[in-house]
């Protein structure tokens, strides 16, 4: 197991250096990822081929205003993992949106989904169809400004069907949370625990109406 792995400047401190750890497994947490220099460094750490990978952390660190949002969605989309990871978080991320991989339902042992800071993202990933998914936090995403049916995914009947935890948290400018679905009455959050609504003072509208399992509800500011 590699826990940390950062970026660097430097000669030998790139994404390249991943490559032919092919048997590294349990948890990764690669950060500084504004260093990386092109997609091609990203592609060439090879994340999809490593099978022993249950955990990934990818972070950014610079401030926002030097950062290159194209650059970053192109590195994103080539850190795709192995569809064995159970445990993805993203934080600092500049790019607007997310890699499509982000919602595959190949994705199919994701338990944890953690999106942190991604603060120019206007929208968020078809995450609805990762059957396997059991906890979804979204924090500090100041642009996003509604959340609409496209979290559940085109064409997913039963989206979320194994989420136990909700966790809304530090979003300034969302307005509106469409929990409804267009095509029919659909069963969104059958196995829900415990959601969690927090700083997100222009949130108005309805909350999701059915949740037979619900035990915690905590709403503030």
């Amino acid at each position: 197991t590699l826990s940390d792995f950062i970026v660097g400047r430097g000669i030998g401190s790139g994404l390249k250096d991943l490559r032919n750890l092919t048997f590294l497994r349990g948890k990764l947490c690669i950060s500084r990822l504004e260093n990386a220099n092109d997609s091609w460094d990203a592609r060439e750490a090879s994340l999809g081929d490593k099978k022993g990978l249950e955990e990934l952390s990818l972070g950014w660190g610079s401030p926002f205003h030097s950062r290159n949002e194209i650059a970053e969605e192109k590195v994103l989309d080539m850190l795709q993992p192995h569809t064995n990871i159970k445990k993805l978080e993203i934080t600092r991320y500049s790019g607007r949106k997310f890699p499509i991989w982000l919602g595959d339902p190949s994705f199919s042992n994701m338990v944890t989904l953690k999106l942190i800071g991604c603060a120019n993202c206007t929208s968020l990933p078809a995450v609805g169809k990762l059957v396997s998914l059991k906890e979804l936090t979204i924090r500090r995403m100041l642009v996003l400004r509604s959340i609409g049916s496209e979290i559940c995914g085109k064409d997913c009947s039963t989206p979320f069907q194994s989420l136990e935890t909700l966790c809304f948290s530090d979003l300034p400018e969302l307005e509106f949370w469409d929990t409804g679905n267009q095509t029919g009455y659909v069963e969104i959050f059958p196995r829900l625990v415990e959601l969690y609504i927090e700083w997100c003072p222009k949130l108005s509208g309805k909350l999701p109406d059915h949740l037979p399992a619900l035990e915690t509800l905590a709403l503030s500011d």
